[in-house]
């Protein structure tokens, strides 16, 4: 049995140990983190006088390790009372319950100190049978008074500061709560519980990392503990491994003490398999992403202040607009609270009916999109109520149990975010967000990185290599992130009844000084549409410029307009390289993914086809190596009535 106690006071050593280097890096002066690094301090010479008492190799006087008892308890004692000599608390509670609790805290280990200094100078005095009764009586009351004063820390913290402190409450808490049951039944038997005293070192150990919970969630009086949640993760996994294990053990001790003849062989099969459960849970994706959201709700720092996001919310859906206007504003109120600039709401019009796109901003679905709720990612968001993470899901798909993406999903490149929108228990719609500024953020600490690690690794071929890479990436997303931000969805506040012809023409003109020269071929006069102007002219300007770029010189560009019932239709045919029909359905209108062998459209292809459909339109592409390329927009006709296409017809016949 001292075997155990040895083990679980070295444990509570190395816990302590950890805390006070763990101070030592992050108090920075502050009075409250200076005291509780005493207290850290005195916490790991008391658990090292105990380890060694209990290894039996040269018993150490009683009289030290009371005193260690003493010293630690007044330590813990300090960091309390100086956590509530706070003018507020005191202003509740009166200014003179502080400074009673000051008196006893100093009292009672003072008088405890006086009797033990009694007891070892003077054996003979009268009365020293009843000493170790003096002593456990003592210490039974220094719990209590612990309790106390941790009862008084967490009633009198504000319902912000609970949140941050709670965890230490229970930490040091726990200690004076098992100490007292400890000395409570000591006094009752007559004698220390061998089994309990040396499960007090168990304890210690297990308050270690609930203080740190709260130094991590409540700098106040730490300073600001830096902790990454990889780390956190770690620790957390680590620690729960080590319980499993623990209990393991302790149900295969009972199982060879008890299973008879086959107890032996039943303990070791036992052990196997809890090893091998064990194995599993540490690889499964699942497991872990499960474990990475339970700590970062319960026991990380959160990222916003909540009071002020909410205010923020609540004053965006109250500002002055149409009632239509208001899912608009949900989506740009939640994408700015992770700086997306770009998303669109889904929801279902009724407990039957398929999701829908209601709300695009800066982004675009497919005119006549739909999400069936039997879609795998619909179920997932219901039963599990989680964020997708499109990165995360990219890199590791395991930790979403293989979840399958919609098509529209997958194919919409600037999406970053899929949130759930929940009422009670049941999933209402759901938002998806554009890639937020904190990517640009990361990329920026990347090249940040490589400039510093350049001044000492310049000279190495490996770091050189490994830089021009990091740099390649990082361009390219930064690119990407570029266009995002660039492509504005179609307002009704720019849009514009405009005679295409114009803006074509004024276009072509401006495209002459660049060869071959493209030419107009049949223009329509009064082909309307509605959209903004200068976009139009802007995508226009795309269609062609990579229809010339695609051409050599000698070659021919040709713009033509004409309008049906339906559609406003404009086309660029040129007689350039062209393109393979794989390149046209897989590549074309993918950001970035383009060399000028391949008719040189990337960024324009793609702006080209998203200002289309958020117009309600669409476009077509049809190329042949060699041959050349025909590249049509199609936007809704406008009429004077103010109808589009049919429903324009229908209500000008008799």
């Amino acid at each position: 049995m001292a075997a155990v106690g040895v083990l679980a006071y070295a444990a509570a050593t190395a816990a302590f140990v950890f805390l006070t280097g763990l101070l030592l890096t992050v108090w920075r002066g502050r009075t409250a983190a200076r005291v509780l690094l005493v207290a850290a301090a005195c916490s790991t010479l008391w658990a090292a006088l105990q380890a060694y008492d209990a290894s039996s190799l040269a018993p150490l006087p009683d009289a030290l390790l009371e005193i260690a008892e003493l010293v630690r308890t007044a330590a813990w004692y300090a960091f309390i009372i100086g956590l509530l000599d706070d003018p507020a608390a005191q202003e509740r509670n009166g200014y003179g319950v502080l400074r009673t609790m000051k008196i006893v805290a100093i009292g009672l280990p003072a008088m405890l100190f006086t009797v033990l200094v009694i007891v070892a100078s003077a054996p003979e005095v009268p009365g020293h049978q009843y000493a170790a009764d003096v002593f456990r009586v003592g210490h039974l009351l220094l719990a209590v008074f612990g309790l106390v004063l941790v009862e008084q820390l967490f009633r009198n913290a504000n319902v912000e500061r609970r949140w941050g402190i709670k965890f230490l409450c229970f930490g040091i808490g726990g200690l004076f709560a098992f100490d007292f049951y400890l000395f409570a039944d000591a006094l009752l038997v007559k004698q220390i519980d061998l089994d309990l005293w040396h499960a007090r070192g168990a304890v210690n150990t297990l308050a270690v990392p609930l203080i740190v919970v709260s130094g991590v969630r409540d700098p106040l009086w730490t300073g600001k503990v830096e902790m990454s949640r990889q780390m956190v993760f770690h620790s957390v996994a680590l620690l729960a491994a080590g319980v499993y294990l623990m209990l393991m053990a302790a149900a295969g001790y009972y199982i060879r003490a008890y299973g008879g003849q086959w107890g032996g062989a039943l303990q070791i099969a036992f052990l196997f398999g809890a090893v091998v459960i064990l194995a599993v849970l540490a690889l499964s994706g699942q497991a872990r992403a499960r474990l990475k959201v339970f700590i970062g709700k319960h026991f990380l720092q959160s990222k916003y202040d909540y009071r002020r996001e909410w205010l923020r919310f609540a004053d965006t859906l109250s500002e002055t607009g149409q009632e239509k206007d208001i899912p608009a504003r949900v989506v740009k109120t939640i994408a700015k609270i992770v700086e997306s600039p770009s998303g669109m709401m889904w929801i279902k019009p009724d407990s039957e009916a398929d999701f829908i796109p209601v709300v695009m901003w800066n982004m675009t679905a497919q005119p006549g999109a739909k999400t069936a709720q039997s879609e795998p990612m619909i179920e997932f968001l219901a039963t599990r109520q989680w964020i997708i993470d499109l990165d995360e899901y990219a890199r590791t798909p395991g930790r979403y149990e293989d979840l399958e993406l919609p098509m529209w999903l997958q194919a919409l490149t600037q999406a970053r975010l899929v949130l759930p929108l929940m009422h009670h228990s049941d999933l209402e719609g759901f938002v998806v967000l554009g890639h937020v500024v904190h990517d640009l953020k990361n990329l920026v600490a990347q090249l940040s990185l490589v400039v510093t690690n350049a001044k000492k690794h310049m000279h190495k071929p490996e770091f050189v290599a490994d830089a021009i890479q990091t740099v390649d990436n990082a361009v390219g997303k930064m690119n990407r992130m570029l266009v995002q931000l660039r492509k504005e969805h179609v307002s009704s506040g720019s849009d514009k009844v405009i005679d295409m012809a114009q803006v074509v023409t004024q276009v072509v003109k401006e495209r002459t000084t660049m060869v071959p020269v493209p030419s107009t071929n049949n223009l329509a006069d009064e082909v309307l549409t509605m959209v903004d102007p200068d976009r139009l002219a802007a995508v226009i300007g795309h269609i062609i410029q990579n229809a010339q770029e695609a051409t050599p010189d000698d070659g021919k560009v040709k713009v033509s307009l004409h309008g049906d019932n339906e559609w406003a239709v404009l086309e660029v045919e040129d007689n350039g390289c062209g393109m393979d029909e794989e390149f046209v359905r897989s590549r074309l209108f993918r950001p970035f993914d383009t060399t000028k062998g391949n008719a040189g459209m990337g960024v324009g292809a793609y702006e080209v086809r998203e200002f289309a459909r958020a117009c309600g339109g669409d476009v077509e592409v049809s190329s042949e190596p060699g041959k050349g390329t025909t590249f049509v927009l199609r936007l809704p006709r406008h009429y004077g009535t103010g109808k589009t296409g049919d429903a324009a017809l229908l209500s000008a016949m008799p």
